[in-house]
């Protein structure tokens, strides 16, 4: 009998028989042989199962933290920031918007009215009137109020934003905006300002022109652009608000990244959006890089990307 082999244990009444040999016959030492041959090929299969879900379970973390140097919580917790400063300063840049929209109505209506009650023939005086020519004449000084209402908004933002950038990155040093940043805020304020003023040319010359056409008096279309440019003023100043707001902080973020010198790239934050920008979230570019194409004089590559735009951008640190 096979000393290595283990043998059942039988009564003695059967201790007569050959029981190695009747074991053997019906193929159960050749079974235990098997089991332990499984048992132990089975143990490097068990290793590798348990090494690949540790792997699959670290790369699900990785996914699950999408941003490169930053945790989900630390990313969140640096939107939340950013945005509310966006936030505050919105809720005063709209308020100037629509105080400068309403000056260029009243400044058009009065000019409306003073124009036709000197003439003799009203109706002929009313015909004639183009708000174009308004405009013209005071283009170049509704860009200059332009820049006095809305530039000291946008600059201390560009300080606040720039400031919260520089805490992410634990500079020491207080964040003042590059000389390039403050030219480049002055200019997005004539830029949009120039828009904004043709677009409520466009606007107020189409009013007055229904007006003339339904035969209304001075009176009637004052009423009428009173009524519908209040709501137009409003609208307008949300959009454009919610545009330029977030791209100034976008523009101070990237500029305090540059300055600490810390930083090589940057990366978009959504912070959960589902609308177009969600496709971006987590994408890195390089600081001078554009996540999308310029289609525009507006869209300049980074967020926002759309007027209601809520995204950020994180950065890429050097040797990170």
């Amino acid at each position: 009998m096979n000393k290595n082999k283990p043998v059942p244990k039988v009564p003695a009444s059967l201790k007569h028989l050959d029981v190695d040999s009747l074991l053997r016959k019906r193929g159960i030492y050749f079974k235990q042989r098997m089991n332990h041959e499984l048992k132990e090929a089975a143990i490097p299969l068990a290793k590798q199962l348990i090494k690949g879900k540790s792997a699959k379970a670290q790369k699900t973390e990785q996914q699950a933290r999408k941003y490169a140097h930053y945790s989900n919580e630390e990313a969140l917790a640096y939107w939340q920031k950013q945005i509310h400063s966006v936030e505050v300063i919105e809720s005063h840049f709209e308020r100037k918007i629509v105080q400068f929209l309403g000056n260029i109505q009243k400044m058009v209506l009065d000019n409306l009215e003073s124009e036709v009650e000197s003439k003799k023939n009203k109706s002929l005086a009313l015909k004639k009137f183009k708000v174009k020519d308004i405009f013209d004449d005071n283009q170049d000084d509704l860009v200059v109020q332009a820049g006095i209402d809305f530039t000291p908004l946008l600059e201390n933002l560009s300080v606040i934003a720039g400031q919260e950038a520089y805490r992410l990155l634990k500079q020491d040093d207080p964040y003042i905006p590059d000389a390039n940043l403050r030219k480049q805020i002055a200019g997005n304020v004539e830029k949009f300002a120039g828009s904004m003023l043709s677009t409520d040319q466009e606007h107020l010359s189409g009013l007055i022109a229904d007006g003339i056409e339904g035969g209304l008096s001075v009176d009637q279309i004052r009423l009428n652009i009173t009524d519908d440019f209040s709501q137009y003023s409003k609208m307008q100043a949300q959009r454009i608000t919610r545009t330029e707001v977030l791209r100034t902080s976008t523009d101070a973020t990237l500029d305090a990244y540059k300055q600490s010198g810390v930083v090589e790239g940057k990366q978009w934050l959504t912070a959960g959006a589902t609308d177009e920008c969600e496709d971006y979230d987590g994408q890195i570019e390089s600081l001078d890089g554009n996540f999308y194409a310029d289609t525009t004089e507006f869209a300049d590559g980074d967020p926002p990307l759309h007027p209601n735009c809520r995204c950020v951008l994180l950065p890429v640190l050097i040797d990170g």
